[in-house]
């Protein structure tokens, strides 16, 4: 439906398109970053926001293209997202493991994961 009498056919249903695209971005940024939870007050933070989840965004698809080709099958955002938080917590349990066999203390890695966890 729409309010847009005067448009042709042709025009609402790009119309419909676009406006459709634009949907599916905002439910991949809702599923992907929790977007529905996140809160700004000006427009500069408006503005941060997008810029990043954008990011994020494209680093997700260039991965995406990437795994499909690697394992010829369709892969969703999601699923991007999801190995690329296991690898992360992979990498930080095999730099752990590091640590500690190196023989730091709990009190040495945590001072080294401080800049991280403030």
């Amino acid at each position: 439906m729409t309010s847009r009498v005067h448009d042709t056919l042709e025009q609402v249903v790009a119309a419909a398109a676009t406006r459709w695209a634009v949907e599916a971005l905002f439910a991949d940024f809702k599923e992907l970053l929790g977007s529905d939870q996140y809160q700004v007050r000006s427009a500069q933070a408006i503005v941060r926001f997008w810029a990043l989840g954008l990011c994020l965004y494209q680093y997700l698809a260039e991965q995406r293209v990437r795994l499909q080709s690697e394992r010829q099958q369709p892969i969703t955002l999601g699923e991007v997202r999801t190995r690329v938080r296991q690898r992360h917590a992979d990498l930080l349990l095999d730099w752990l493991a590091l640590q500690f066999h190196a023989g730091a203390t709990t009190d040495q890695v945590r001072t080294l994961l401080k800049p991280a966890l403030a």
